[in-house]
């Protein structure tokens, strides 16, 4: 890492810190995630599209055993 690099991350530390002031630790009983909600859109919704990208197509079942 240059000096440059190191100087320019330093720079970055006041405005990180003020972002961390917004931020709340999650309660350790919260059982919310990004792979909780795909597992649920996989059992409720399996068959509809997930996402389309030029042309392409994938439900969330298939996007939910991907992950897997």
């Amino acid at each position: 890492m240059s000096i440059a690099n190191t100087l320019e991350i330093l720079m970055s530390v006041p405005s990180l810190l003020k972002l961390k002031k917004g931020m709340a630790h999650r309660p350790s009983e919260d059982q919310d995630s990004l792979i909780l909600r795909m597992e649920a859109n996989a059992a409720k919704f399996g068959d509809r599209p997930a996402v389309i990208f030029e042309g392409a197509m994938i439900t969330w079942h298939e996007l939910n055993a991907q992950a897997n």
